[in-house]
């Protein structure tokens, strides 16, 4: 499901009902009139192919209107495609780098921990058994 549960609109779609329909023109004309092959219009009409942005220089010359205005509707297009596809594994994958920073510095006393652990491992500075003893009956456990 989409986000705003609006479905997705090629601009084929909109090429083909809001301009060719009216005009009662057919995608092989348009194509003679952009000077293009009749297939890519034709693949653009039946949302097979994306409008390009040498192809959007087409249609705003032809109709009127900005070429900006058919790459816009592309894009978003194609971003509303992407989130149907992937949005779920990218949401799974890719952890937002806030959420990270975050993590860290609520881990951020362990992570000294360890760092000042491995350092005593180094200098082979490790724990007596009375050290061991005396920790363990400060938070009564037993060791073996």
């Amino acid at each position: 499901m989409f986000k705003n549960r609006l479905r997705p609109v090629h601009p084929g779609e909109t090429l083909r009902e809001d301009f060719l329909e009216p005009l009662k023109m057919s995608a092989s004309a348009l194509a003679k009139e952009l000077h293009v092959a009749a297939p890519t219009v034709n693949d653009i009409v039946r949302e097979k192919r994306g409008v390009s942005p040498v192809m959007a220089l087409r249609l705003s010359r032809y109709f009127g209107g900005s070429a900006q205005w058919w790459l816009n509707m592309q894009s978003v297009y194609d971003l509303k495609m992407a989130e149907k596809e992937a949005a779920k594994q990218i949401e799974k994958e890719v952890r937002p780098r806030e959420a990270i920073r975050e993590f860290v510095e609520n881990n951020e006393w362990q992570i000294a921990e360890i760092r000042a652990a491995v350092d005593e491992a180094k200098a082979g500075d490790f724990a007596s058994g009375k050290d061991v003893a005396a920790l363990a009956k400060k938070w009564k456990v037993s060791v073996s």
